[in-house]
């Protein structure tokens, strides 16, 4: 995936999450070598929220979603963990974005993702 496609990808994700009245407070948040794509805070549950977004121009090797696996999700659960490090005790939630880059673009929002 292109850097330009990635940018475009988290960019529809972010103006998908504010319309859901959550409110962005980091882009691409890093953390040693492991990256958050998004962190937000959603005010309907009072949740910080981690999220990954995954972009794709086809459905080559399945949906953008599903290239969410065990290994990303641990460095995104350790991310959670330091983000209460450093802004003390919230409660925290990831979700996973999927956009599928067709025209329009689809979007999957997943949330709680274990």
């Amino acid at each position: 995936m292109s850097d330009a496609l990635g940018a475009a990808g988290e960019a529809l994700a972010c103006k998908v999450l504010c319309d859901k009245g959550l409110q962005i407070l980091e882009r691409n948040w890093r953390v040693g070598h492991l990256e958050a794509d998004i962190v937000a805070f959603d005010p309907s549950c009072g949740a910080t929220v981690i999220f990954e977004v995954k972009t794709r121009t086809s459905r080559y090797g399945g949906a953008p979603v599903e290239a969410v696996n065990w290994r990303k999700l641990s460095n995104l659960r350790a991310l959670a963990a330091h983000w209460v490090a450093l802004h003390g005790p919230t409660l925290m939630r990831i979700d996973v974005v999927g956009i599928d880059g067709g025209r329009p673009p689809r979007v999957t929002y997943l949330r709680n993702v274990k």
